[in-house]
């Protein structure tokens, strides 16, 4: 299958977290200034009108955005799901080891402290 383009529009929004050390309007200055991907990356967008529900408490409106959207044909999404997927196991599997020789050295150190009283 082909890959397929999407056209739609969305509302812009930044949180709160984004405008703690600049102001929104200071950040919407900057991607004015310098509008290309790399101004705007630290925006994040939604369905069109959606921001006005009442559930974006601590995000601000800054604009609309048109974006296209080429979406990957499925077996590439099928591909990129298995890749994500060996990726959280190797981090689980690498927490896990962590999590055991944590383990294994509080046991070490109990063990220890029962041949110094012996």
């Amino acid at each position: 299958m082909n890959t397929v383009t999407v056209n739609f529009e969305a509302d812009a929004l930044l949180g709160d977290w984004q405008t703690k050390n600049q102001s929104a309007s200071e950040l919407v200055r900057r991607i004015a200034k310098f509008p290309d991907e790399h101004a705007a990356q630290d925006l994040s967008f939604v369905k069109r009108g959606r921001h006005d529900s009442g559930g974006f408490a601590g995000w601000t409106f800054v604009g609309t955005a048109r974006i296209e959207l080429t979406l990957q044909s499925p077996d590439a999404v099928v591909a990129n799901e298995i890749a994500s997927l060996q990726e959280q196991l190797r981090r689980s599997r690498i927490e896990a080891e962590n999590a055991q020789r944590m383990l294994m050295d509080r046991i070490s150190k109990l063990q220890a402290l029962t041949m110094e009283a012996a």
